[in-house]
């Protein structure tokens, strides 16, 4: 095998020794079985904590939107339908399409044309797949055929984002038998005053919540959604992952990046002397509408939804 060391060196911004090369390789060998995935209600911040993770050097795909998700996971996986049935024929094929999924991301997948036709069958029921009538779709499938072999010499590990991963904590376990999971969460008040409202439209029955037009009663309806998905996500990590799940305040990444993105390292095992930290420092940013809630009337709430903010450890000012 012929190794680039001035490569290796750039990749990794530390001197390498030619004994510690072969050391290297077999620890992301190693990471590669275990990957990293990050969800979080919609408008959490997942993105940002994407990015931190892709600029520490994982490989979290190459069909990504603006917003760092990854358009493979969406396509094959982001339903709703596996949830409001959740029987064992829909388990089995959640379980199908996460082989694939993986082969995909490890670069181990064959597109033949059988299993390309499969996809193409899968990807036609995903809500976006007819954006820019049907270009959007085939977009997706296209870049499945071309995806390449993952070079582990230039990446530490992988995962992926994609906010409804916190849908599939339990199935993830199942899977992949052993990953890390970082769930995101944001100010439940100032996401109940998000514009958006997607998640509550496509996940919000498989919390017996509806999304009303009233402007009053939305706002209800967000936040308990926000506390209902955030309570049953955090439980079932805490129950299926123990010490392989981190949760993550977006509120305190913003204000205490340092902090924050020093817990990180410390989750994924991760030297700080090995990646670019002031770098990743400088990734999060304060958005200009946080504490957004300050500015409106909080009596459409009850004390028992204000109660459920706090517990989940916010302040109310």
């Amino acid at each position: 095998m012929s190794i680039n060391i001035k490569k290796l060196n750039k990749n990794f911004n530390y001197y390498i020794s030619e004994a510690d090369i072969y050391n290297e390789l077999a620890i992301d060998k190693e990471k590669s079985k275990e990957p990293v995935v990050i969800g979080g209600v919609g408008g959490s911040g997942t993105r940002v904590v994407a990015e931190i993770l892709k600029q520490m050097n994982y490989y979290i795909g190459d069909d990504l939107n603006n917003a760092n998700d990854n358009l493979w996971f969406v396509i094959l996986l982001n339903r709703a339908k596996w949830f409001l049935n959740n029987n064992q024929a829909n388990r089995e094929e959640v379980m199908k399409r996460f082989n694939v999924f993986e082969r995909i991301m490890t670069g181990s997948f064959e597109p033949t044309h059988e299993k390309i036709t499969e996809i193409m069958n899968w990807s036609k029921e995903c809500r976006f797949f007819d954006i820019k009538s049907g270009l959007w779709g085939k977009e997706r499938v296209n870049s499945i055929i071309k995806s390449q072999k993952v070079d582990y010499v230039k990446y530490i590990g992988w995962g992926w984002k994609d906010p409804a991963t916190y849908l599939f904590i339990g199935h993830m376990k199942e899977y992949f038998k052993s990953y890390k999971y970082i769930h995101v969460i944001r100010h439940g008040l100032d996401m109940a005053y998000s514009k958006n409202i997607l998640h509550l439209m496509w996940f919000g029955k498989l919390y017996g919540i509806e999304t009303p037009k009233d402007s009053s009663r939305l706002r209800k309806s967000l936040l308990n959604f926000w506390i209902k998905a955030n309570n049953e996500a955090i439980n079932n990590a805490k129950k299926n992952l123990g010490e392989n799940f981190l949760l993550i305040n977006f509120d305190e990444l913003c204000l205490k990046p340092c902090e924050e993105i020093n817990k990180m390292l410390r989750f994924l095992g991760i030297d700080k002397n090995r990646v670019e930290i002031d770098r990743l420092y400088a990734i999060p940013k304060k958005p200009k509408d946080i504490n957004r809630y300050q500015k409106h009337d909080l009596s459409v709430f009850d004390k028992g939804e204000i109660a459920a903010v706090r517990k989940l450890g916010f302040i109310i000012d």
